[in-house]
């Protein structure tokens, strides 16, 4: 029968699961440790990209003609089509995942290629 084990106080050096540190931010480091851990369980079962919120910026779509689907999920494939945006048009990146955008383009929130946002 598999075992998991998880200690919730400070250990000699560092905890070799969380690599937390002891000291005044150890119960920080595993909450943080924990919630990331609740988080991408479901995300890797259901294959979806685990995004970490990083400094938004404002975007530009560069394309050379016709339109850039702004998609459901990070996929070509899967991603059905959400939104078109066409050269020039402005967005904000929200984060970036394998070379896919997050984005927000007139409310509508989904992935588009980073390859054609400058």
């Amino acid at each position: 029968m598999p075992l998991v084990y998880l200690s919730l106080s400070p250990q000699e050096g560092s905890d070799p699961v969380f690599g937390c540190s002891e000291g005044n931010h150890y119960m920080k480091c595993i909450a943080d440790a924990i919630a990331r851990t609740l988080v991408l369980a479901p995300i890797r079962h259901l294959q979806l990209p685990f995004l970490v919120p990083g400094p938004e910026r404002a975007g530009t779509v560069r394309l050379k003609s016709g339109s850039l689907n702004i998609r459901g999920r990070p996929s070509t494939g899967s991603g059905r089509v959400v939104a078109r945006a066409y050269h020039g048009a402005k967005l904000r990146v929200l984060s970036e995942w394998q070379g896919w955008d997050a984005v927000d383009f007139d409310g509508v929130v989904g992935f588009a290629k980073a390859d054609y946002i400058a």
